[in-house]
């Protein structure tokens, strides 16, 4: 399995209402979760996704897990502050 982190400057989608979790059949990152602490900081979504879906689209990865949550999260995912891989 591979760990997509990436964290934003305000968990916007919390402010959307959104629970900032997912499942998806539909794009590289099978599952999406919130990952925030106890003050809600920091704002943070992780997703999981298998080694085979991340090698085999290697050079687009990143953009298709950014339009993933585009998808499902909004166009502010495109703003993080730091994103990784790993």
């Amino acid at each position: 399995m591979i760990k997509v982190v990436v964290k934003y400057p305000k968990a916007f989608w919390r402010h959307d209402g959104l629970a900032g979790a997912a499942f998806s059949q539909t794009g590289p990152l099978q599952e999406i979760h919130d990952l925030f602490g106890p003050d809600g900081a920091p704002a943070v979504l992780f997703g999981l996704t298998h080694t085979s879906t991340a090698g085999s689209a290697a050079p687009d990865f990143r953009a298709a897990a950014t339009r993933q949550l585009a998808q499902l999260f909004g166009p502010q995912v495109s703003r993080p502050c730091t994103s990784r891989t790993g």
